[in-house]
């Protein structure tokens, strides 16, 4: 039997069965236990009906593509070129396209692989999808009702699920590169699992993974994103979390500056080195840094002041230009010389004559004093220290003074000096 043919009997069949619904109504219009048995058979035959039009549709389709690619194909590239020689006369001619716009909305859709099997697969005649006179029982009376009981279910080709064990339509399953088959439900419940536990990532089958691309039929597209997501969160070896708790979020490598994280749900800051929340001070457990650090306190190097580098004074004067632009003097970076600061503030001091600024000198110079006598030097302080500095460089520059705390004490201009 055609399609048309068992379309026209599932019509027949419907108009049947809504006979027999209303004529078998009692007077308050109550339903029978034949009657709901009528409706459920109904509802099959409706679906078998729109089932039977979507395969002719399919069945179509596929036949054009197999039939005509070539043809489809090259009239599709003819108009193309056509389209772009008409869009560079016009460009080269200064005359606007009309038709750009329009053209620029056409979209063509290559046809896959996958999506020609698919289509192959509904235009196969040999195969028990089709609904052949062939398939019926031998010596069955040829009725619309053993037709359609023939064709309803028995008829339409099935694969079983290695999962669930259940047998599924053909085009409601998914081959994995093992050759295995898994129905719809167990793919996604597949992909689902592997988002939240990782040793299930990636979705694989006989220790062969399964693209996301193979699944996309069976998957939404806001769990795909979601996927992708924990793909690069699952393949990304030296991991930050959020350390809010109440967060935890995974933070991406372009969230990351230097050791500190910021996390793209609640936007706290995290460093990379401790895991735990985000600190101005270097991290103690960064044994790297605590290494270099007793290295430069043994070789006597300065840190910036700005960018935190390392630099070391090799020859010239004590005017040090970081990498970074910052300034600043080597030698006044020892507390044990605090004659280089007084030296380079009182005379500001007493250009200024300003209380707030003569407040701030006191509570420095006895800062340095007290340091002093503990044997400890400006570079091993603690990084509010280095502030101030910055500060006083900032306000000495800003107002064009004739002393500059990058100068040297004698007054001389500094030069150019090697820096690591």
């Amino acid at each position: 039997m055609d399609d048309l043919t068992a379309i026209l009997v599932a019509k027949l069949q419907l108009e049947d069965i809504d006979e027999l619904t209303d004529r078998s109504k009692d007077k308050q219009g109550c339903l029978t236990d034949a009657d709901h048995a009528l409706i459920a058979y109904k509802e099959e035959l409706q679906e078998l009906e729109t089932f039977i039009s979507d395969r002719r549709l399919g069945r179509s389709i596929s036949e054009a593509v197999q039939s005509d690619g070539e043809y489809i194909t090259a009239a599709r590239v003819e108009e193309q070129n056509a389209l772009r020689d008409r869009h560079l006369a016009c460009a080269l001619g200064g005359v606007r396209d009309s038709q750009k716009d329009a053209a620029d909305k056409l979209a063509y859709v290559d046809v896959d692989e996958e999506l020609l099997r698919r289509l192959s697969l509904l235009n196969d005649s040999q195969n028990p999808f089709s609904l052949s006179e062939e398939s019926h029982i031998a010596g069955e009376p040829s009725t619309s009702e053993s037709v359609l009981s023939h064709t309803t279910a028995s008829e339409i080709p099935r694969r079983q699920c290695v999962a669930c064990q259940e047998r599924k339509h053909t085009f409601d399953v998914l081959e994995a590169p093992c050759h295995h088959i898994y129905c719809r439900d167990c793919v996604s419940d597949l992909f689902q699992t592997s988002t939240t536990d990782e040793s299930l990532f990636p979705p694989r089958c006989c220790r062969q993974n399964i693209p996301l691309t193979l699944a996309s039929d069976f998957l939404t597209s806001q769990f795909m994103d979601r996927f992708e997501e924990k793909e690069i969160e699952f393949t990304t070896l030296d991991r930050t979390y959020c350390a809010q708790s109440t967060c935890s979020a995974f933070i991406p490598s372009h969230r990351i500056d230097g050791d500190r994280a910021s996390c793209p749900m609640c936007h706290q800051d995290t460093c990379t080195i401790c895991k735990g929340l985000s600190h101005d001070e270097d991290c103690p457990n960064d044994r790297a840094l605590q290494n270099l650090l007793a290295t430069a306190a043994e070789a006597g190097w300065r840190r910036c002041y700005a960018c935190r580098r390392f630099v070391e004074l090799e020859q010239g004067c004590n005017h040090m230009t970081c990498l970074c632009r910052a300034e600043f003097c080597y030698s006044a970076f020892m507390l044990e010389e605090p004659r280089l600061f007084n030296a380079t503030i009182s005379p500001v001091m007493l250009k200024s004559n300003n209380d707030g600024w003569n407040t701030l000198y006191r509570i420095y110079a006895n800062d340095m004093s007290a340091n002093t006598n503990a044997g400890y030097m400006y570079a091993d302080r603690t990084y509010a220290k280095s502030v101030i500095t910055h500060f006083l460089s900032t306000y000495l520059n800003a107002d064009n003074a004739a002393f500059r705390p990058a100068t040297a004490v004698d007054g001389t201009g500094c030069k150019d000096v090697k820096h690591r």
